[in-house]
C-alpha cells in the first residue's frame, strides 16, 4: 500500500508542530502546505521540503490534512476539504462556535470521511485511564491552567480571530481534559464567569489599547475565565484558566479528581521538553481503615509526544486500524460547553441544558463577533 500524502493548511507554530510530527510518521509522506500569507507558506515548505500550493492545489494533492489556522476559518476550511474528499484533522477550539461544529461533522458522515481535532492532551494520558478508573466513582474533577504572566504573543488581528482569549484557548483543552477523564459525559448545567483584568496591560503590549476601550470590542476576547458543569454521570467539574495571575509559579497546569476511593493529581506537562518526576501522578487513597499517598511510576505523554501521537491515530484511523481518540461529536460537545460558558459569563447566569433537547432553544444574546447562539 502507498503513503497517505499529507498537507498542512496555515503555516504558523502549531502547522511546523504536525510538520515536524508528520515527517516521522511511518506510511505518511508530508508533500505540501498553504497559508493566506504566501511569504509564510514558502518559508515554510522550504524548511520542511515540501511543495507550497493554492488551497486548490493542496486538497489535489493530498489524501489527509491539518488545519492549523485560526478558530474563524476552521469551519469554512474544514467544510471544503471534507467536500474535496480529505480526511481532515483540525485544530482546536472546534469552530466558532456548536452550529459550525456540528455542520462540519455531519458534512464528515455524509462523506464518509474522518474527522478529528487536535485537543492532543488526550493524547497525554491515553496510558494511565486505568489508574484514573483506581479512583472509583468520580464526584468531583478541578483541572486549572493559570499563568502568573503568559499572555500568546498573538498579533491584533489573532486575538479577534482567535475567538475568545484564555477560555477557548486554554479553557478548551481543560474542559475536553476533565471530560475524558471521567468518561466524556455529558453537560447538564454550566455557570461561568470571565474577566479582562489585565486587558489595558496585554492592549500596550501589542498596541491594542484604543480596539479593547472600543464598546464593540468583543467581550468574550477575556484573560481569565471559571466554568462549572454539573456532568450526567454525577460528576461535577470545575475549570480555571487565566493568561495572568498573581501567583508565585510560572505556571501551574493540573487535574485533580476525587472519587469514591482517593483522589488523583495529575500535573499536566505544557512546555516541557523533557520529562521530570514531577509530572508523574500522585494517588491518596482513602478507607476506613487506613490513608496513604503514593507516586504513581506512569507517565503522561510531552506536548511533542502527543502530537505524533494524535497525528499517529488519525493515520491509523484513516487506514481503518484503530477508533479515534476524539470523535466530532465529542468535539461538537466541548464547543457547546465553549458556547454555553461564553453566554452564562456574559448575563451571569447558569445555563441548564437537562430537558432542552436544543442549545439553540436556550435564551442568550449572540456574540457580536462569532454569532454564537446557546
Amino acid at each position: 500500500m502507498s503513503n497517505l500524502k499529507a498537507g498542512i493548511i496555515g503555516c504558523g507554530q502549531m502547522g511546523r508542530n504536525h510538520a515536524v510530527a508528520y515527517q516521522t510518521l511511518t506510511g505518511v509522506d508530508l508533500v505540501a502546505a498553504h497559508d493566506h500569507d504566501d511569504r509564510s507558506a514558502d518559508r515554510f515548505c522550504a524548511d520542511f521540503d515540501i511543495k507550497p500550493a493554492t488551497l486548490p492545489e493542496l486538497l489535489e494533492l493530498v489524501d489527509i490534512v491539518s488545519i492549523c489556522t485560526w478558530p474563524s476559518s476552521h469551519s469554512v476550511l474544514t467544510l471544503e476539504a471534507l467536500s474535496a474528499g480529505t480526511h481532515v484533522l483540525c485544530e482546536k477550539p472546534p469552530a466558532a462556535n456548536a452550529e459550525e461544529a456540528t455542520k462540519m461533522l455531519e458534512m464528515a458522515e455524509e462523506q464518509g470521511l474522518v474527522l478529528t481535532y487536535g485537543l492532543l492532551y488526550r493524547h497525554a494520558f491515553r496510558g494511565i485511564l486505568d489508574v484514573v478508573a483506581d479512583v472509583g466513582r468520580p464526584y468531583k474533577i478541578t483541572a486549572k491552567w493559570l499563568r502568573r504572566f503568559g499572555f500568546p504573543k498573538w498579533s491584533p488581528t489573532g486575538y479577534r480571530e482567535s475567538s475568545g482569549g484564555a477560555l477557548t484557548d486554554l479553557g478548551v483543552h481543560m474542559i475536553d481534559l476533565a471530560l475524558y477523564l471521567v468518561g466524556c459525559p455529558e453537560p447538564e448545567l454550566v455557570h461561568a464567569a470571565a474577566w479582562n483584568h489585565r486587558a489595558q496591560e496585554f492592549s500596550g503590549e501589542l498596541g491594542l489599547a484604543d480596539r479593547i476601550a472600543d464598546p464593540s470590542y468583543p467581550d468574550h476576547a477575556n484573560d481569565s475565565a471559571f466554568v462549572l458543569m454539573q456532568l450526567d454521570n454525577g460528576c461535577t467539574a470545575m475549570v480555571e484558566v487565566a493568561y495572568s495571575t498573581d501567583m508565585t509559579e510560572d505556571e501551574h497546569v493540573s487535574v485533580e479528581i476525587q472519587g469514591s476511593h482517593g483522589t488523583l493529581v495529575l500535573p499536566v506537562p505544557t512546555t516541557q521538553a523533557v520529562f521530570s518526576p514531577g509530572l508523574l501522578p500522585k494517588f491518596h487513597r482513602s478507607d476506613e481503615r487506613a490513608s496513604s499517598s503514593a507516586v504513581i511510576q506512569c507517565r503522561p505523554r510531552l506536548v511533542r509526544e502527543a502530537v505524533h501521537d494524535q497525528l499517529a491515530n488519525f493515520r491509523d484511523v484513516v487506514l481503518g486500524v484503530q477508533s479515534p481518540v476524539i470523535t466530532a461529536s465529542e468535539a461538537v460537545t466541548v464547543q457547546r460547553i465553549l458556547d454555553l460558558a461564553a453566554c452564562s459569563a456574559r448575563t451571569g447566569d447558569p445555563v441548564t441544558l437537562k430537558g432542552n433537547d436544543e442549545a439553540g432553544d436556550l435564551p442568550c444574546p449572540k456574540s457580536p463577533t462569532t454569532g454564537v447562539r446557546a
